[in-house]
């Protein structure tokens, strides 16, 4: 665990996953010399995350888990709990002045989240520095399509399972992006965006998976390494490298 003259020079970042499978890489990119960030609290909303919650409290880290359903399991007498008063409770949890996150970044999180937490997390252009890794191409506007980088037009992939259905079309080009979460569902100022040629003929959707996660944790670490170091800001909707 960093002590409190080690943090001095860095940003703290509060992370929400699921089971963790972003977060060794985050806890590595953390430990190098110079990182500008280190994490400050890290909470899942799964019942179970050993590479999250676990391998951040052995690393002296706080962490805990805010699972919805035991939660409302837990307060079923006093008439259970919303998804609106779960987002305000967990909002008021992560930005407490003990943890004093810059921002949030959400890695393998799988609950959409309203407004209500990302108002705990206000910016003054009107955005919130909240961050999303998504596995798909997103593009700088709420369009259907999106063109890729070799002039590939495919279609926008938003919710879940978006690697699966990219390798069952057959997309010739995929990716993921990073980007600022908004109150619109996978709609936000993009980031950081990086794309992958899937080999139809020559690999399993095993060993695509692979290749397309490594990918991730590059794009995420890169887009937090932007953010913590105030390299990036938002003009007219879109992140600006400074």
């Amino acid at each position: 665990m960093l002590k409190e003259n080690e943090r001095q020079d860095k940003q703290p970042i509060a992370f929400l996953v699921g089971g963790g499978s972003m977060f060794p890489a985050i806890l590595e990119a953390h430990h190098k010399k110079g990182a500008p960030f280190y994490p400050s609290l890290v909470v899942s909303h799964k019942k179970e995350s050993p590479q999250g919650v676990e391998l951040a409290r052995r690393e002296g880290l706080n962490a805990f888990y805010f699972n919805f359903v035991q939660l409302k399991n837990k307060l079923k007498d006093k008439g259970g709990i919303s998804r609106k008063t779960y987002d305000e409770l967990l909002g008021a949890l992560v930005s407490q002045s003990y943890y004093k996150p810059k921002g949030v970044v959400m890695a393998g999180w799988d609950l959409v989240l309203s407004e209500h937490f990302l108002n705990y997390f206000s910016r003054e252009d009107g955005f919130w520095n909240v961050i999303n890794l998504h596995p798909a191409l997103l593009p700088d506007e709420n369009t259907d399509t999106f063109t890729t980088s070799k002039g590939t037009t495919i279609p926008v992939l938003r919710g879940v399972e978006c690697l699966e259905t990219a390798w069952n079309q057959h997309l010739p080009i995929t990716g993921c992006t990073v980007h600022f979460a908004t109150p619109t569902f996978d709609v936000g100022p993009v980031i950081v965006r990086l794309e992958i040629e899937p080999d139809y003929k020559n690999e399993s959707f095993e060993s695509f998976s692979k290749r397309f996660h490594e990918m991730e944790k590059k794009a995420l670490v890169e887009a937090i390494e932007l953010f913590a170091s105030d390299k990036i800001t938002i003009k007219n909707g879109k992140v600006i490298r400074k």
